[in-house]
């Protein structure tokens, strides 16, 4: 990319953040859009010391368990968050793949809540295609190709068609014409910077929209989902140890490796391919259940001795250790 062209987008995002960080209050927004005193709203960002809000993509934030806000690294012990909902950054297992492929494809990002997953998507308008908040009910789901990956970053105890209307401002201020990686992590960190009002935790899942919107509910109530392929997998628990740099950059490790090895198994699993129980498998076991059918026939004759081993082969190939 041309020197000039870089420095207006690095520039653009610059000024972006600075408009969440510092611009219109979730009062006026709210206000403005519902035509309402502002009064009757409570303010969810400015509170916060600005100056200690996190440089880092929201993607990483994620991944590396940090948290948005210096506030929320050291939260207040007697806080009480039993009226907020959780907030996840959910993405797509396959960010590398989809980078290095020979038709590079964006990288999805949304922000779920209650219920509800807020994303982008083009839409056709007389002056040309405009970015909008794509925000469909929960019949339409399953046209969205999974699965996703969740990270819980926070808290939030906006309700769900405030964030809406936010969401709705949140694009209004991109320096973005186009769906891209660039203005998927765009919106989710101005999304984010604006509704998020306590720490996020350790939880991850992998799973489609709907089994990610069932293990959270599972979270909230204490009874978690089964895992598998028809109900979604968690990743890791909300009180994972990260104490230390190693158990930090081991939790790290166990979710990423699972979520692309798991990603691989899904597309095959789903299909009856493939055990719906490979996720109980070894991280190093799994990768054979998805490979050439030459692979599984040597692990068809293996298995014969290694029971292990023989649960991971397609059922087409189990014939052969009979």
């Amino acid at each position: 990319m041309p020197f000039e062209p870089f420095k207006c987008d690095r520039d653009g995002a610059k000024a972006f953040l600075e408009r969440m960080r510092n611009g219109a209050s979730n009062n006026e927004i709210l206000a403005e859009l519902l035509d309402k005193e502002s009064n009757i709203f409570t303010d969810h960002v400015y509170e916060l010391p600005k100056g200690q809000m996190t440089k880092a993509r929201l993607p990483d934030v994620a991944k590396y368990k940090l948290q948005l806000h210096a506030f929320f690294s050291k939260p207040d012990p007697n806080a009480d968050y039993s009226g907020h909902s959780s907030v996840y950054l959910v993405g797509q297992p396959n960010r590398w793949a989809r980078r290095l492929s020979r038709t590079p494809k964006p990288s999805h990002w949304s922000i779920y809540s209650e219920g509800h997953f807020y994303h982008l998507k083009l839409e056709d308008g007389a002056q040309g295609s405009s970015i909008v908040l794509r925000d469909e009910p929960q019949r339409e789901w399953k046209a969205l190709a999974g699965p996703f990956i969740a990270y819980h970053i926070g808290v939030t105890d906006y309700y769900p068609d405030e964030i809406s209307l936010l969401a709705k401002w949140v694009i209004t201020q991109m320096n973005h014409d186009t769906l891209s990686t660039a203005a998927y992590e765009q919106f989710v960190f101005g999304l984010a910077i604006r509704i998020l009002r306590g720490p996020g935790n350790t939880t991850a899942f992998i799973g489609n929209f709907w089994q990610i919107m069932e293990h959270d509910i599972g979270c909230r109530r204490q009874a978690l989902a089964p895992n598998g392929f028809l109900t979604g997998v968690q990743l890791a628990g909300p009180e994972e140890d990260i104490s230390t740099w190693l158990k930090r950059w081991y939790l790290i490790y166990r979710i990423e490796t699972d979520a692309r090895e798991l990603d691989l198994c899904w597309r095959k699993g789903t299909k009856g391919q493939i055990s719906w129980k490979a996720h109980e498998f070894h991280p190093f076991i799994r990768p054979l259940a998805v490979g050439p059918p030459a692979l599984a026939n040597v692990l068809a004759k293996v298995g014969q001795h290694i029971p292990l081993l023989s649960k991971v082969v397609p059922p087409k190939h189990r014939k052969k250790m009979l």
